[in-house]
């Protein structure tokens, strides 16, 4: 029975050692396009609200740090049973200066309230910036920036498995993210599906909790649902 007990042991490490690392950079190609749909469910004034949209992110250039163009489409939003749609014309354009490790270091366009960094801060998932394996675990500390809006925070991040989404061979991780400073510091858990070739995003699900929505004067909670379309 020993003999057997060390023969798993021993191909349960070699197993561990074939899944493959988590990427350390989000690669983007330019002109490149990835389109994903947004699903969010937000409680307001204590009604459940719902928004959904399709996002195309548009990879502008490619280099160092990557200006991405977030076009939506196919708007549409339910409250108080009432449902609205915009054309997509009427909605905000979007670009995003994204670092190698994923994080969102400048904003431009409609939408630069100190609430978008703050929010987009809390939806990145970003990478380790040396290489993880199945079963590890890493922290990702980010500093307060008054001139963005920024709060102090953390992320702590495990890599959970390996797994196929949408085709895809992706890292499953496990997020848990929180601010640090502030009157009411945001905190979100959740998972997200990475793709283990580029670093990119195949599938993020998350439950937030006082998260800055840009136009909205009060902290929302809710439920955040990114995938591919």
């Amino acid at each position: 029975m020993r003999h057997f007990a060390t023969l798993f042991f021993g191909l349960a490490l070699v197993s561990a050692s074939l899944a493959q690392a988590l990427p350390v950079k989000r690669t983007f190609v330019a002109g490149g396009e990835i389109r994903y749909k947004l699903r969010m469910e937000l409680m307001l004034f204590g009604e459940q609200a719902v928004y959904t949209s399709v996002v195309a992110e548009k990879a502008a250039e490619a280099g160092e740090s990557t200006l991405v163009d977030l076009v939506t489409s196919d708007y549409k939003a339910s409250l108080f049973g009432d449902e609205v749609a915009l054309n997509d014309s009427d909605l905000p354009k979007i670009r995003h200066r994204i670092s190698p490790s994923g994080e969102v270091v400048e904003i431009l366009g409609d939408m630069t309230l100190p609430s978008s960094y703050r929010m987009a801060a809390l939806r990145s998932v970003l990478l380790p910036s040396t290489p993880v394996n199945v079963g590890e675990k890493y922290t990702v500390a980010g500093k307060a920036d008054k001139e963005k809006g920024l709060e102090a925070r953390n992320c702590d991040t495990t890599y959970e498995a390996v797994e196929e989404v949408s085709g895809l061979k992706t890292a499953r991780l496990a997020l848990s993210y929180k601010e640090t400073s502030g009157a009411a510091p945001a905190t979100a858990t959740g998972k997200a599906w990475i793709d283990l070739s580029n670093g990119q995003i195949v599938k993020l699900e998350l439950d937030f909790q006082n998260a800055p929505i840009p136009g909205s004067t009060e902290p929302i909670s809710g439920k955040l649902l990114y995938e591919r379309a």
